[in-house]
């Protein structure tokens, strides 16, 4: 559908903000997403997935993070967004702390893996 809508109204005239939870759960890679759609995709919900297809704070999932990022980085992703959807839930006196918990955690790996979000990039906590 993604590429139906690309071919009738043309790349030129879209910009993508991928979700990796949504991806992994229909079935698909991020890591092949995030390069099929190299160059159009501007900004990156990332969020991690259990090993039973639940929401999970980054880091404690399944997701491949250092292929993910440094897939998000050869697309020219320039915004970083650490989401968790059911914080409230995973942690009710504390729903922040997951989101505090993957930002460490994604730094981390960029850390680790001198990796960089563009000079013009944010990674932003949010949500």
């Amino acid at each position: 559908m993604l590429d139906d809508l690309l071919q009738a109204v043309g790349p030129e005239w879209m910009q993508l903000e991928l979700d990796t939870y949504w991806i992994a759960k229909s079935g698909l890679d991020p890591v092949q997403m995030l390069k099929r759609y190299a160059g159009l995709v501007k900004a990156i919900h990332l969020k991690d997935m259990s090993a039973d297809g639940e929401m999970a704070e980054v880091g404690r999932g399944v997701l491949d993070w250092p292929s993910i990022l440094t897939a998000a980085r050869a697309a020219g992703v320039c915004n970083y967004f650490i989401e968790l959807d059911n914080a409230d839930e995973l942690d009710p006196a504390r729903p922040i702390t997951g989101l505090t918990g993957g930002m460490q955690y994604i730094q981390c790996i960029c850390r680790c893996e001198a990796l960089h979000a563009p000079a013009n990039g944010h990674i932003i906590q949010a949500e």
